[in-house]
């Protein structure tokens, strides 16, 4: 069975949070691959579950108001807007 990710090859997110935590933007903390992953995840299953493409205010939302939280980023909001 063919895979969609290559075996110890980093993703795309991957890459993101290792030059993020190298420039000081992100605590150099363990983070598992899900969290790291995770925006792609939210963003293929809005599109499965709508059948349309993600709107910007969407993905604004998945990266600043769930994603980057996780991640630990300095000012990244900690509890839900509202």
């Amino acid at each position: 069975m063919a895979t969609l990710i290559t075996p110890g090859q980093a993703t795309a997110f991957e890459m993101i949070v290792a030059r993020a935590v190298e420039r000081g933007e992100l605590p150099d903390v363990p983070r598992s691959s899900r969290v790291v992953n995770l925006p792609l995840d939210l963003l293929r299953h809005d599109m499965f579950m709508t059948m349309r493409a993600v709107s910007d205010e969407s993905i604004v939302e998945i990266v600043d108001e769930v994603w980057l939280p996780l991640l630990g980023a300095p000012g990244a909001p900690s509890t839900p807007p509202g």
